[in-house]
């Protein structure tokens, strides 16, 4: 009976070793979204397919509240988060995180011809997604003192409650707000001043968090990951989205 009972276990332990569970939260283009079909998209997803791949992994994505993605990790809830996640000294403490791969800056969104130069933002109500590094620098930084914090679950929320006129801008991932100011419909809006790249707030860039105690996965994410810079397949990823 042990002997089975050991097959089994060892069966199981293969079949979790193959599988990879990432959760995002997916209302992020261009870096994680759900397509026409209801299918996960995006740069995020793709890196996270194309490490698999190298890793012989299933990729399996839950959608889930960007608050909630890191608490869920340190209850391994989740084997790894990769939802364009600012690696950050302060959520260093709480996760581990991989190798940096995109930069990251962030910007204001407003309607065209509202501000001159850059966002004055004392009484001005700024949407940021809630638990976000946006949200974090709009609450601590001098600079901001006076602004009114608007939380949302997710940006989608945040800028149809701008194109509604029910908030004055949005603080916003730079890529995420090129995104959304290529589309026809939002020719009205426009970035309003220099990138923010202040790394005591959006440290160094995107990185994959997974949990302190999971070594080897940091590990063979890491090894993926630079082996998909190092074959190009990283570089066409991003030439997908950003065509830089």
């Amino acid at each position: 009976m042990w002997r089975v009972l050991l097959l089994c276990c060892l069966s199981f332990q293969s079949i979790a070793a193959s599988r990879i569970q990432f959760a995002t939260e997916a209302s992020y283009p261009p870096f994680e979204y759900l397509d026409d079909a209801g299918q996960f998209a995006g740069l995020d997803i793709d890196l996270a397919n194309a490490l698999c791949r190298h890793l012989k992994a299933e990729c399996v994505f839950h959608n889930k509240a960007f608050d909630s993605l890191i608490p869920a990790l340190q209850f391994r809830n989740y084997d790894a988060v990769i939802a364009a996640l600012n690696a950050t000294e302060a959520r260093s403490a709480l996760v581990a995180f991989t190798d940096i791969y995109y930069d990251s800056s962030a910007v204001f969104v407003a309607k065209k011809g509202v501000y001159s130069g850059k966002v004055n933002v004392k009484n001005q109500a700024v949407g940021v997604q809630n638990g976000s590094q946006q949200q974090r620098y709009l609450i601590e930084e001098k600079e901001m003192q006076g602004a009114l914090t608007v939380p949302y679950a997710s940006y989608a929320k945040a800028f149809t409650d701008l194109k509604a006129g029910d908030i004055d801008a949005v603080l916003v991932d730079f890529a995420v707000a090129e995104a959304w100011l290529l589309l026809p419909e939002n020719n009205k809006f426009e970035m309003v001043g220099e990138k923010i790249t202040d790394v005591d707030f959006f440290g160094l860039g995107y990185a994959i968090a997974v949990n302190k105690s999971n070594k080897r996965l940091l590990r063979d994410l890491n090894n993926a990951l630079k082996q998909i810079k190092a074959s190009g397949e990283y570089k066409r990823i991003i030439m997908k989205y950003f065509h830089q």
